[in-house]
């Protein structure tokens, strides 16, 4: 059994476990915000995934449903308690959803066409305070297949990797609108970490000392002062970093 747990800085040296949602036992906490509310999945013993949200930490969490599918997760929540994921519908296909009050709501596919035959699979995995949802669409099930990063704010608006590659994912995104991820480079199987901001995908490695020994692979989290969480190497080990803005220039 997988258990997940609450961190609170007031309380170092102790962990608050999760509660989970029979028959749901293995649980996972993926997302928080301000007030404490919880968002993750549970997987029960067929191996069937659902999403949840915990109101109260302590307490057993709400099961936010699925599409008529067996499966659905919870990745992100905002402040005001909005969440996104995704869910599958009968069909067998993943669609991310947007939930602001009771009901899971569809973004369903993209506008054009061409691209929703292409990715007919889609993941949310961040949502800030304006609703907008950052995740990536897919052309199979999770990352099986090739993605392409979105940030969805009335529709899918698709981010080109412009770091050579033909892959990317969107993880993370401010209020302002700034999303971070990861997106394959010019050789095929290696990923950096990005910066989407103003219209451009920016590779982070660009944006440290050429000589540091890091090669920033994935970005985690931006908050709104433009400070990013992510991981990569350092002469071979995985290490965690924190990028911070020197300046609003520098960014």
């Amino acid at each position: 059994m997988t258990l997940g747990f609450v961190f609170d800085p007031k309380y170092p040296s102790r962990l608050t476990s999760i509660q989970p949602l029979p028959p749901f036992r293995d649980v996972h906490a993926r997302g928080i915000n301000e007030k404490g509310q919880v968002v993750g999945w549970g997987r029960d013993e067929p191996g069937r995934v659902r999403a949840l949200l915990w109101n109260t930490i302590g307490k057993p969490p709400i099961d936010l449903g699925t599409f008529g599918g067996p499966n659905s997760a919870a990745y992100g929540i905002n402040f005001f308690g909005w969440i996104t994921g995704y869910a599958r519908l009968q069909t067998g296909k993943d669609h991310a959803f947007f939930r602001k009050t009771g009901k899971l709501i569809d973004l369903g596919p993209p506008s054009d066409h061409r691209i929703a035959l292409s990715f007919p699979f889609s993941y949310g995995y961040a949502i800030n305070n304006r609703g907008q949802i950052a995740g990536y669409l897919a052309s199979a099930p999770f990352t099986t297949g090739t993605t392409q990063a979105f940030l969805f704010t009335d529709h899918f608006t698709l981010l080109s990797n412009s770091l050579g590659g033909t892959n990317s994912i969107r993880l993370a995104l401010n209020d302002t609108g700034e999303v971070v991820g990861r997106a394959e480079t010019s050789i095929r199987g290696q990923y950096h970490a990005f910066l989407f901001r103003h219209g451009a995908m920016i590779d982070l490695n660009s944006r440290i000392p050429p000589n540091s020994g890091w090669a920033l692979t994935v970005a985690w989290g931006i908050n709104y002062r433009g400070q990013i969480v992510g991981s990569g190497a350092v002469n071979g080990y995985e290490h965690a970093f924190l990028l911070t803005p020197v300046t609003a220039s520098a960014r």
